[in-house]
């Protein structure tokens, strides 16, 4: 019978009991642990802090974006009113202000996708970096 009892260990599971076990122990031991304690405080206090500095940050933006949509918006109005003498200036002038409600567009959608300032990559490297520094503890 080829195979019956050649060596080899025919079990390719672990139990969920066993493994579990194991698992939440650990994670009981880290999360106890007061260097662990002080370092998720400190995540949340930061996380807080970046949060509220977002919020104010693009609050800011969106104020600015809005008053210059307006501008725009009074401008193009005067444009059609104006003398023709004043015509390259008045659309100088706004063209200035889309450029400048653009750039405001742009910091405003950076803000939102990496809102506290750092590149998603290297946030996602250093949170590996830091979790597996805390397993090996």
């Amino acid at each position: 019978m080829p195979g019956a009892n050649d060596g080899r260990c025919k079990v390719y599971s672990i139990r969920k009991e066993q493994i579990e076990g194991y698992v939440l122990g650990f994670l009981d031991r880290w999360f106890q642990s007061p260097e662990s304690t002080e370092k998720i405080k400190a995540e949340i206090h930061r996380l807080e802090k970046s949060k509220r500095g977002f919020q104010r940050a693009t609050v800011g933006l969106q104020t600015k974006i809005t008053a210059l949509d307006r501008k725009i918006a009074k401008g193009s109005e005067n444009l059609l009113l104006a003398d023709s003498a004043n015509v390259p200036e008045l659309s100088d002038l706004l063209s200035r202000w889309r450029k400048e409600r653009d750039r405001l567009q742009a910091e405003l959608e950076t803000a939102a996708t990496c809102p506290n300032g750092n590149d998603l990559a290297k946030t996602a490297k250093q949170a590996a970096s830091q979790s597996s520094d805390s397993a090996t503890s």
